[in-house]
């Protein structure tokens, strides 16, 4: 289920009551509340890696009865011992095609067919994530990184090739127990502390038509208007 893509003969052919014009033939309103598609066939290949690291681990202490020096290993407290936890996917599409309505052309995502202004389907898609967490803390960096893609935008003479830039955008998520800074203030218990910055780097992709400019409706500021986005949480369970 999707809204109404972007006006395009196919569009127009599908859905004509969803599109309504004045008597001199201007296009005045359009239904965009989310239709069903004939079909969708979709194929992938997905692979990736995960691991976790433990950060301590058993110590070794040595000592004696005065005739022998005797080494053994102690286990670390398991509140002492942090994790790294580092997580990756490559997703690369094979196929990806709807079918609007009987009768109609297959829409071909990955060769330039598009159902909105989202553009088409990047053919690679790559998740990273790498964690630290300890008692009390714990620190996660995302990454996200999708490739490029085209669509064809418009109808009859006015069609024209809009390539979506690649992207890439990062997040940051860090939390600490505040008890954990000051272990006398009682009150302190339960209490968290957050920051998360989303796309640090206030990424937003690029849109261009073959002469290199962006079209009104693709600019930046419409597509993606919020950008980077910071949040402090001070959390507190009583």
């Amino acid at each position: 289920m999707s809204a109404v893509p972007a006006a395009s003969s196919a569009i127009f052919s599908a859905f004509p009551d969803r599109f309504q014009r004045d008597a001199s033939g201007t296009l005045v309103s359009i239904d965009s509340r989310p239709t069903n598609f004939e079909r969708e066939k979709r194929r992938e290949l997905r692979y990736g890696l995960s691991f976790l690291l433990p950060l301590g681990g058993p110590k070794l202490t040595v000592g004696g009865d005065g005739n022998a020096a005797v080494a053994s290993f102690r286990p670390a407290a398991a509140d002492s011992v942090a994790r790294l936890q580092v997580t990756a996917s490559h997703s690369i599409a094979l196929r990806d095609d709807i079918v609007i309505r009987p009768g109609l052309p297959v829409v071909d995502l990955l060769n330039g067919g598009a159902i909105g202004v989202g553009g088409g389907r990047g053919r690679h898609l790559v998740n990273a994530s790498t964690a630290l967490s300890g008692k009390g803390y714990g620190v996660r960096l995302t990454g996200l990184y999708r490739s490029g893609s085209s669509t064809f935008s418009g109808a009859g003479t006015s069609v024209q090739r809009l390539s979506f830039e690649p992207i890439l955008t990062a997040s940051v998520r860090t939390f600490v127990d505040l008890q954990t800074l000051a272990p006398a203030r009682g009150w302190l218990k339960d209490t968290r502390l957050s920051l998360s910055v989303d796309n640090i780097s206030g990424a937003r992709q690029r849109v261009v038509d073959p002469n290199g400019f962006t079209p009104l409706r693709f600019q930046s500021a419409y597509r993606d208007p919020i950008g980077r986005t910071v949040e402090l949480e001070l959390r507190k369970v009583f």
